[in-house]
């Protein structure tokens, strides 16, 4: 009996976890984050709602792909219940920066989020403010080839959960009085 515990309760708590390391790729030396969202909206819809979101700067319409850049976003981790004392300093300490591609086919869209820099929030004994530090000096091993298992828990999910919420595109309410 003391087996089969040992053996369903990993099983159950894997089956838990929200988070898909998958979303996560190595390309040519850089990470690269990238998700395929279902969508009942057209893409004239969705391209509104990235406008009007506030949450992209430079967006341009490229054919059937729209690319935007992410500009000082706060990592989530405390919406996703962690503390400053449960995470890395580096995600604690850091915004986000990166390129946003979006392309569409059909009913859905996918995201293609690279160049991923993290930018340092206030002056510590370490690093200056607005200091700039590409996500692969803490992701990826030294030859850039490897994803570090250090990144693929709390980093990892703290990432994916940020970029995750920043470019899944809802229909608006416009249902609302003003």
């Amino acid at each position: 009996m003391k087996n089969l515990f040992v053996i369903i309760i990993p099983i159950l708590l894997s089956s838990f976890t929200l988070f898909d390391i998958e979303s996560f790729q190595i390309e040519d030396g850089n990470l690269i984050w990238q998700k395929v969202h279902q969508t009942d909206l057209s893409k004239n819809e969705i391209i509104n709602q990235i406008k009007l979101s506030g949450e992209f700067d430079n967006i341009n319409e490229i054919g059937e792909s729209v690319t935007a850049n992410i500009s000082r976003k706060k990592l989530d981790f405390i919406e996703m219940g962690e503390s400053n004392s449960s995470v890395p300093i580096y995600i604690v300490n850091s915004d986000i920066n990166a390129f946003v591609l979006f392309e569409f086919k059909d009913d859905k869209y996918r995201v293609t989020v690279k160049k991923i820099i993290l930018v340092q929030k206030s002056k510590d004994a370490f690093s200056e403010e607005g200091e700039m530090t590409n996500i692969e000096s803490f992701a990826l091993k030294s030859d850039n080839s490897e994803i570090k298992n250090s990144f693929t828990k709390k980093p990892a999910q703290i990432i994916d959960y940020t970029l995750s919420k920043l470019t899944k595109i809802d229909k608006a309410d416009n249902d609302k009085k003003w």
